[in-house]
């Protein structure tokens, strides 16, 4: 009770209330899954309204009449402040439309189970969704009515879990869809071309997790060192791409610091957001441990070398063969990665165990932003009816 006194509190001596109408067709639910403002590009000329969700996020709370009768309703049938606020302000809108790429979120979940009589939800994948295995008790607060997903690697993955989704679609990564639209414009794509590289390693920082998983920072960061070792050994050219932006920046540099006794050099993450993807697609082998990227390199079909260096399964990449090597020596690391590097494209997809669409579906005629356009405007047309 304290937190949610203190979080109104916040809102009603810091931030601005705004008395709203409606006047929209879709809510994007949560602003974090933005992607910079790309909303606009994807969604042309549908009146989109963004919804906050996080204390550090929110500016503005939305209140009317309307809205607080509704918020009193949800609130003695919810007991839960937030969940029927956010509850009171859908249904005033009246969307046709409610989406979010923050497809694990709890919040997205509970609204969703309140609301998904009235109106359309839509969670679109954002990343790999390896924190179902390292926190299984979230698995039960998941509810996603429509879902589009990465690949059948999911649909087979939440059955499999029991996870409650009510319709899948396989699209893709909408990320390298909007990378691929960047690569077309012509003066990006002459900025890209300039330089190229041998290897492309992920930066994947987990500060902390050894409290939680015992030895985690340590086997992340091996990767990274192995990575250097060879390059440095084998007169290969790397580019260490970032994942972090600003302050969390000098935290992911400090991370590798403590556990990489070799020079290093992290490119940071820019603000156009495709700067990793930029480094990726222009390297022969991508190496990481479990970034969404190394399955959206693949889907692509690139190479890729997931490592998983913990001796816990629960971060094995989805397929086998030479795409994925285990806890081992560096010798073994160099040697897979001298395989790697010298065969073709085709004979190293002749020696993974399953088709690279399996965890990544990519097609040149139907992009994954194009797929989600024509499932929304599918689901603005019913509401229409």
């Amino acid at each position: 009770m304290y937190l949610l006194l203190k979080r109104f509190t916040k809102f009603f001596f810091i931030n601005k209330i705004y008395f709203i109408q409606k006047n929209t067709d879709i809510i994007i639910f949560d602003g974090e899954g933005d992607l910079l403002g790309r909303w606009s590009e994807i969604f042309d000329n549908n009146k989109v309204f963004v919804l906050e969700t996080r204390d550090y996020r929110v500016k503005n709370i939305y209140f009317n009449f309307k809205i607080i009768l509704k918020f009193i309703k949800y609130f003695f049938l919810l007991n839960k402040v937030w969940i029927s606020y956010l509850s009171a302000v859908i249904e005033y809108l009246n969307p046709k439309l409610i989406i979010t790429t923050i497809d694990n979120s709890h919040q997205f979940s509970r609204v969703a189970k309140i609301l998904d009589k009235k109106y359309s939800f839509l969670a679109i994948q954002n990343a790999a969704r390896y924190d179902f295995e390292e926190y299984p008790e979230t698995i039960k607060k998941i509810y996603i009515p429509n879902f589009i997903c990465f690949s059948q690697f999911e649909v087979d993955y939440y059955q499999s879990k029991n996870i409650n989704v009510n319709n899948f679609y396989i699209g893709g990564s909408l990320r390298i869809a909007l990378f691929e639209d960047f690569l077309k414009k012509e003066e990006n794509k002459k900025k890209i071309l300039n330089e190229k590289f041998d290897i492309c390693l992920i930066s994947e920082p987990a500060p902390g997790w050894n409290k939680i998983f015992p030895c985690f920072e340590e086997s992340v960061a091996r990767i990274a060192e192995y990575t250097i070792k060879f390059c440095k050994i084998h007169k290969k050219k790397i580019a260490f791409a970032g994942k972090r932006v600003g302050v969390w920046g000098h935290e992911e540099i400090n991370f590798y610091k403590r556990y990489i006794k070799e020079d290093f050099k992290i490119i940071p993450r820019n603000k156009n957001y495709f700067s990793s993807y930029q480094l990726m697609y222009n390297s022969e082998l991508t190496v990481g441990m479990f970034s969404t990227m190394l399955r959206e390199n693949l889907g692509r079909k690139k190479k890729i070398l997931s490592c998983n260096f913990t001796n816990n399964a629960i971060w094995d990449f989805p397929i086998s063969g030479i795409c994925f090597l285990k806890d081992c020596e560096y010798k073994n690391f160099e040697s897979r990665v001298l395989e790697i590097l010298e065969i073709s494209n085709d004979e190293y997809f002749l020696k993974i165990d399953k088709s690279p669409n399996y965890v990544m579906h990519y097609s040149k005629d139907l992009s994954a932003k194009e797929f989600l356009l024509s499932r929304i405007n599918s689901f603005l047309d019913q509401k229409s009816l």
